[in-house]
């Protein structure tokens, strides 16, 4: 997938290879780069465990991260939460 897109479309593409996706959160930082310099989002996985991460919230003080996911297989009601 990654050539296609650079070579047909010009779109840089990188591999960040996890065992597991427990292990994401320690990518938090880089992940949390990734969108203060592209703002591009992340695809992750592959088939039918495949989401993407829109976004990252990274406290730098504790380490702590969460994560704005897209699932394209969830089927079911949506929640919106809207912190003030």
């Amino acid at each position: 997938m990654g050539f296609c897109l650079e070579h047909f479309l010009g779109v840089q593409c990188r591999f960040l290879v996890l065992p597991s996706g427990a292990d994401v959160p320690r990518k938090a930082r880089e992940l949390q780069a990734h969108f203060d310099t592209e703002g591009t989002p992340v695809m992750c996985g592959g088939g039918a465990l495949a989401y993407t991460i829109l976004g990252v919230d990274y406290d730098s003080q504790s380490g702590a991260a969460r994560f704005l996911i897209l699932d394209p297989h969830y089927v079911g009601c949506v929640c919106v939460c809207l912190c003030v």
